[in-house]
């Protein structure tokens, strides 16, 4: 689930979830790197972005932390990350396929502020005698409950 409105989403997992039963509910942040000129990039593309996600997006941003699961005892776990290579092409293609990304090309169809971040990455990554792949790591995290079954 990309944007939760959670009263109504709780609402429904509590119609149809056994008791006992398990909720789970993860999200990620916006892509990062190790290396601190790709990381400003990142940053940057992201900034740029921001006026085009929808406003339930924020939830996202905030990595749900308004968000309580409606069960005693429920957890949530801030530490995982994710770490994957990808190339340059592989990233942009990721990034073209974002709602916001859509919506700002929409919005600029003249800008080709994809392929202008695609070039920036390129020459950091030449820059550095590095090839086409790069690390990049997003931050992960879980909220967990379970439906008393009482």
């Amino acid at each position: 689930m990309k944007f939760l409105f959670f009263s109504r989403t709780f609402a429904e997992v509590d119609r149809v979830l056994k008791p006992g039963g398990t909720i789970a509910i993860f999200g990620y942040d916006m892509p990062t790197s190790d290396d601190p000129e790709m990381a400003a990039l990142m940053q940057k593309m992201f900034m740029t972005m921001i006026p085009y996600w929808p406003k339930e997006s924020t939830q996202l941003f905030d990595r749900f932390q308004s968000v309580e699961i409606p069960y005693p005892g429920w957890i949530r776990n801030d530490s995982l990350k994710m770490k994957m290579t990808i190339t340059v092409d592989q990233y942009m293609g990721m990034m073209k396929s974002t709602w916001p990304v859509v919506a700002y090309s929409r919005e600029h169809p003249n800008d080709d502020f994809v392929g202008e971040i695609a070039k920036q990455i390129t020459e950091i990554l030449k820059k550095q005698g590095k090839g086409p792949e790069y690390t990049i790591s997003y931050n992960l995290f879980i909220l967990m409950g379970h439906k008393p079954k009482n």
